[in-house]
């Protein structure tokens, strides 16, 4: 697996997502997803905060490397929307299998890409930062 495939693998999964998030903010289904205090404070609705868990990549700042941030609620959705979900789903599970395989064949190429994807959505890295 070379790094210009896995690159371009992470390029589909956010295309993919993104293309997720643009049709789900079209529905004109009501969904629920409780904000904390601090989300209403500013101003972030149930459907940017939906948008913005499915294009969580990356750790915050201090984040525990074992940890990942969840939330719960309910976003119906169309069917084509569900067979993209779950497209999308297999796609990071291959995309999760071949990093494990490069992180134990070959550690140089693995810190390589590691900083390539942060580098490849500088737009969407600083967007989630401000999206909280």
């Amino acid at each position: 697996m070379s790094i210009s495939h896995l690159i371009e693998h992470f390029d589909t999964l956010v295309t993919d997502i993104d293309t997720l998030c643009k049709g789900l903010r079209k529905n004109t289904f009501k969904i629920w997803v409780p904000l904390t205090d601090i989300e209403e404070q500013a101003g972030i609705s149930s459907m940017d905060k939906v948008c913005s868990s499915f294009q969580d990549f990356w750790y915050q700042d201090g984040q525990d490397g074992r940890e990942t941030r969840s939330s719960f609620g309910l976003v119906p959705a169309t069917q084509d929307q569900i067979n993209l979900t779950i497209r999308i789903n297999e796609e990071k599970e291959r995309f999760k299998t071949q990093i494990k395989t490069l992180q134990k064949t070959n550690k140089e190429d693995w810190l390589t890409l590691k900083g390539q994807l942060g580098r490849a959505h500088p737009t969407l890295r600083q967007s989630l930062r401000y999206s909280g």
